[in-house]
């Protein structure tokens, strides 16, 4: 409700996120997680802080994070809807493909966040001085932690494919770690 009340509409994905809660829910949450960030440098006039320039992010980001959700869709599909074992070989393939691509992005993204966060503190804009004084507490929340967040569940889904027997035979695990990820980004974002 408070999304549509302040016309936020890059929360989308994170709302569709919460909602499909466990398999693609993270991966949607850092749809909203890449494009906050994008219009968070743009507010604070950090646009030459940037890697990537303003302009291309939201629309590269979104791109990015498009072609990867479909991609780990698509090796989802392929591990459980196939009885062949090729298949299965080849869905399981793309989907730890898909999670190192991810981890790899996200992890450009959030070295971006902390390039840009220490550059505004040295070179403060007006914005970050006036306008929002707190920016570091908020880029902090939005950004950073939730970045790290999403680049320990990679990891966690990545060593779960590695074939450890307990992850394989018991898959409360992975549901527990992602749902725990998911009440403290929710959590975090409420405040």
């Amino acid at each position: 409700m408070r999304m549509i009340q302040a016309k936020t509409w890059i929360g989308i994905f994170f709302v569709v996120g919460a909602l499909v809660f466990l398999l693609l829910g993270p991966t949607l949450i850092m749809f909203s997680v890449n494009l906050t960030q994008s219009e968070f440098a743009g507010t604070m006039n950090a646009e030459k802080f940037c890697w990537v320039p303003i302009t291309w992010q939201q629309p590269l980001y979104l791109s990015i994070n498009t072609v990867l959700i479909l991609m780990q869709a698509v090796g989802g599909i392929m591990t459980v809807g196939s009885t062949s074992t090729a298949t299965i070989a080849v869905g399981s393939k793309i989907t730890i493909a898909v999670y190192v691509t991810q981890a790899i992005f996200w992890g450009l993204v959030f070295a971006e966040n902390i390039s840009m966060s220490i550059r505004l503190g040295r070179h403060p804009t007006e914005p970050s001085r006036h306008a929002m004084a707190n920016w570091k507490r908020w880029n902090q929340l939005f950004g950073l932690s939730t970045s790290i967040i999403a680049f320990g569940r990679n990891v966690m889904r990545l060593t779960m494919a590695g074939g450890i027997a307990f992850l394989i035979e018991n898959e409360w695990p992975s549901y527990a770690f992602d749902g725990f990820q998911m009440v403290v980004v929710l959590g975090a974002w409420a405040i």
